[in-house]
């Protein structure tokens, strides 16, 4: 995508930011709204001790400044000395088509389902959010509906190729995934060719409970990825990495009946020469025994298939994910969480399976 048409984008965005600014009164001052919650884990890995765990704290900060428009900045720390923004955009809504602005580092709403809130459900994102949908985006995105249609656009900063890992504590297995690197490195991702594109088009009314979508981006490959996927990607097939294509296409369902909930999402990425496919489905059932306490059990069953022959290295192996799981609501904002979760994955001949199971207990404290 040229400069100029991303500069003539950003200027059509101010402008509207300015319409809407100057058609809605501006509120006299700006309370801070601040939440936030605390996760703590007890652990039991396969050859190692157990362990409790602090795995995060988050804490968001949001203010109004007119009834339209508003402003949010969210900061998580991992394990105590880990540190990011987990978000920090303005908001505007009510412009054309019920539409929604979104500016700055947020979640990606124009592409998959969106890992977080009811869509959520395991406290371990698992393989195939990891993959796809997992790390925010930088940039610009535009949420609304056209009658029965729901639509979400963006233009952002393009994901790097990196990786995330299946298992906790020393025993884990790398696979390639889409990682956002803006916040984490001084201008990572921002040159021009990196920019992408992404679109998701659903209906969420059509049927009472049911939502669906299908969902699209495109981007351009960078050196540093190049190299990343010749240094952990090559294969009988691909002994070398050489066009830069970089492409995502996903479908994504939810349907929610009473006290259960089904979802199930699935996505290609073709990234060069190399095409990685993951999928997964999730049933929840809820046992609502009073008004505010719930007690939920849940399982959910995912893959991640690279399109190649299995090496020594884990990014060309093909990995799968059984996750098991209840969790009992003392109130809406504080929880105890039990999941188990089994990694498999089917190495080449001559390299043994990795001890990556995992069980753990985790206490949910928001405020």
């Amino acid at each position: 995508m040229s400069r100029i048409k991303v500069l003539l984008v950003l200027l059509v965005l101010l402008a509207t930011v300015g319409l809407v600014w100057a058609d809605t009164p501006v509120v006299s001052s700006y309370p801070m709204k601040i939440k936030g919650y605390i996760r703590t884990r007890y652990l039991v890995l396969p050859q190692e001790a157990d362990t409790f765990r602090f795995d995060e704290l988050s804490l968001d900060l949001k203010t109004d400044f007119t009834d339209k428009m508003w402003g949010e900045v969210g900061v998580l720390a991992y394990g105590g000395n880990t540190y990011l923004f987990e978000h920090m955009y303005l908001g505007v809504k009510g412009l054309p088509l019920n539409g929604t602005l979104l500016i700055g580092q947020t979640r990606d709403y124009a592409f998959g389902l969106v890992p977080n809130g009811a869509n959520r459900i395991t406290t371990n994102y698992g393989i195939v959010s990891d993959m796809f949908t997992h790390d925010r985006i930088l940039g610009v995105q535009y949420i609304g509906r056209i009658d029965i249609i729901d639509f979400s656009l963006a233009v952002h900063n393009g994901y790097a190729l990196g990786y995330r890992q299946a298992g906790e504590g020393k025993n884990r297995v790398n696979f390639l995934a889409d990682r956002d690197s803006t916040l984490g490195t001084f201008q990572g991702r921002d040159a021009s060719d990196n920019k992408e594109m992404a679109c998701r088009i659903g209906n969420s009314n059509f049927v009472p409970g049911l939502s669906f979508g299908a969902s699209g981006s495109s981007g351009t490959l960078s050196d540093a990825d190049l190299a990343f996927l010749v240094a952990n990607a090559t294969s009988t097939e691909h002994n070398t990495y050489i066009t830069r294509q970089k492409t995502r296409i996903g479908v994504d369902a939810k349907y929610v009946f009473k006290q259960f909930q089904v979802q199930a999402e699935a996505y290609e990425g073709k990234s060069s020469e190399l095409k990685h496919t993951a999928w997964q489905a999730l049933v929840l059932y809820k046992f609502p025994y009073s008004t505010d306490k719930t007690f939920n059990v849940y399982a959910r069953y995912g893959e991640v298939i690279p399109d190649v022959t299995a090496t020594a290295k884990s990014y060309t192996w093909k990995l799968k994910q059984t996750v098991a799981g209840c969790v009992y609501y003392f109130t809406k904002s504080l929880w105890l969480q039990t999941e188990g979760e089994v990694n498999d994955e089917n190495p080449p001949a001559g390299i043994d399976k990795v001890k990556n199971n995992v069980i753990f207990t985790e206490l949910f404290v928001g405020f």
